[in-house]
């Protein structure tokens, strides 16, 4: 059944939400970070960041979900983004916190960018082409983008875990 443009809009709508809503919460973050919103100051110092840690965990965040954001630079800026994300995501599991809110935007992040793959490749080209469904290459492509959408922020979190534990525990006498 061919896609009609109503279809393309809903989804290119539907994609773009996907996308701009972590990347905006991600902006917003990081900007409260700058003007030093005692509370959310306070919960940063809580997981360890003040003083210049602060401002780069700041200006880091701020940075990836700017470079997410613009079309041009999304796939640089989802590498960062999930990287920092996972690294909120470790942060909250050592911290004992609960690591949904950094989950739930990974999430969306690769749940838009995958919809932007999926359903606007014909856009890509420059033609209003879109993927078939019995197209054997679209499914791979697909189903591609699914494995990744899983296993790279999986590693992230395992990566962070990782470097969380190394960090915290750089100190310890290793010959006991």
């Amino acid at each position: 059944m061919p896609e009609t443009t109503e279809m393309s809009k809903g989804r290119n709508i539907f994609s773009t939400i996907l996308i701009f809503i972590p990347g905006i919460a991600l902006v917003a973050s990081s900007l409260m970070i700058f003007a030093h919103v005692p509370s959310v100051v306070a919960q940063m110092v809580t997981l360890g960041f003040d003083g210049p840690r602060l401002l780069l965990i700041a200006v880091l965040e701020l940075v990836s979900a700017t470079l997410f954001l613009l079309p041009k630079t999304r796939s640089v800026g989802l590498l960062l983004v999930s990287a920092y994300l996972g690294g909120a995501i470790a942060t909250h599991v050592g911290h004992g916190q609960s690591p949904v809110p950094p989950v739930a935007l990974l999430t969306l992040i690769w749940m838009g960018t995958y919809y932007v793959i999926r359903w606007c490749s014909g856009a890509c080209r420059g033609d209003d082409r879109r993927m078939r469904t019995d197209d054997t290459m679209g499914n791979l492509w697909g189903t591609t983008w699914l494995v990744v959408a899983i296993y790279v922020p999986l590693m992230m979190v395992s990566l962070g875990l990782t470097v969380w534990q190394l960090l915290s525990r750089r100190h310890e006498n290793l010959s006991a």
